[in-house]
């Protein structure tokens, strides 16, 4: 299995700390996060992560040189801001698979990749969205799915007692997007996820792995103290 890791943002919202590394690079127990998702991803079957880099793209060159995993390490590098859409379709012609993972690289999601992958193919869906149940939340928007875990719409980020949240890991069908003819440059969750306009087959894989987003300072430090979760 194939997985491209968005890591190519800023992370302005993690100012001072991003100043001199890229966000995937801050540190949780003294590792940077990018090394804990990928001893993660190697241990669930992942064979190929292709890193998706742009900001301060040394930094993560240099730190993975001498990568020993058996996890296969390749890059995709920005000459431009792509957005996330753009860093994806960049990534994909690098790998071999039909059927990709997605994830950002500055979300943890303790999910089944083998699992997400068989519910992809049964159900032909073309972008698959790993999504976990959230209770009292203001931050994320709300995936809507009906009784078959079709995705049939979303709520912007609103206040919420209960309800679906995207977790920011996506399972993609490469032909299905490499056809659609996007520009260089877009955001895979308005121009792809979310766009009404595209006919795309999209589900939604439910999972109730622990699931947080280190963007934001208050859940970076949660996330260090509890180091041991990403082991």
């Amino acid at each position: 299995m194939e997985i491209i890791i968005l890591a190519g943002g800023k992370g302005s919202r993690l100012l001072p700390i991003t100043e001199n590394i890229p966000k995937p690079m801050v540190e949780i127990g003294g590792t940077p996060f990018l090394e804990l998702l990928l001893k993660g991803y190697s241990k669930k079957g992942i064979d190929v992560a292709c890193l998706a880099i742009g900001y301060k793209k040394e930094v993560i060159i240099d730190y993975f040189s001498d990568w020993d995993l058996k996890l296969k390490l390749i890059y995709s590098v920005e000459q431009e801001v792509l957005g996330t859409g753009g860093a994806l379709l960049n990534s994909l012609p690098l790998l071999g698979d039909e059927d990709v993972f997605v994830t950002n690289g500055d979300t943890f999601f303790d999910l089944d990749f083998g699992k997400m992958m068989k519910f992809h193919i049964n159900n032909e869906s073309d972008v698959t969205v790993a999504v976990r149940t959230i209770r009292n939340y203001n931050r994320y928007g709300t995936i809507l799915t009906d009784q078959d875990s079709r995705i049939v719409g979303f709520k912007d980020k609103v206040p919420m007692e209960e309800g679906l949240v995207n977790c920011g890991t996506y399972l993609v069908k490469r032909n299905s997007l490499e056809s659609l003819g996007l520009p260089n440059a877009f955001s895979f969750e308005t121009q792809i996820l979310e766009s009404d306009k595209l006919a795309l087959n999209r589900f939604a894989f439910s999972s109730e792995g622990y699931f947080i987003d280190i963007g934001v300072h208050a859940d970076l430090e949660r996330a260090r103290k509890n180091p041991e979760i990403f082991t």
